[in-house]
């Protein structure tokens, strides 16, 4: 049930095929090399009127989408694609399916399991795997750290 793992912080520990993925949609090789590099962190909240919020964080830029499972909202990438999303839960797994007319499509699963989050991205015939760790505190400390010497 994904009700265990709402609130919980994670932090991206391991990618693959990423830039392929990037690729495929089209982002830029600067983007690309940057979106290589940075390590984000995320996490999913769902308020008392069962709307839901995914947060993803990188050093430079955090976006977060607000929505109500398996109803369609227009969302705005991190690669600034204007995208209809669907979202829809199955026991501990998150399916985000994103379309536009003109544009590939893209589907993102999140697999929430014990002591990480397995993140799918899948566009065309192209998958990239993403491996989350659960945020421990003491990371969390040494990410304000960084941001307060800035």
């Amino acid at each position: 049930m994904i009700d265990n793992f709402l609130g919980q912080k994670y932090i991206l520990k391991k990618s693959e095929n990423f830039d392929a993925y990037m690729k495929e949609l089209g982002v830029g090789l600067t983007l690309r090399k940057m979106g290589n590099t940075l390590v984000s962190q995320c996490q999913l909240k769902r308020n008392d009127d069962n709307i839901y919020t995914f947060t993803l964080e990188t050093p430079y830029h955090c976006c977060s989408i607000n929505f109500e499972l398996n109803k369609e909202f227009t969302e705005l990438t991190l690669d600034n694609r204007e995208v209809r999303t669907i979202c829809r839960l199955e026991d501990n797994i998150f399916i985000q399916k994103q379309q536009a007319e003109g544009l590939k499509s893209t589907k993102i699963v999140r697999e929430y399991k014990d002591n990480e989050l397995r993140t799918t991205l899948t566009v065309g015939d192209v998958k990239a795997v993403r491996i989350y760790g659960i945020l421990e505190e003491s990371e969390e400390s040494e990410e304000d750290e960084d941001t307060d010497s800035e």
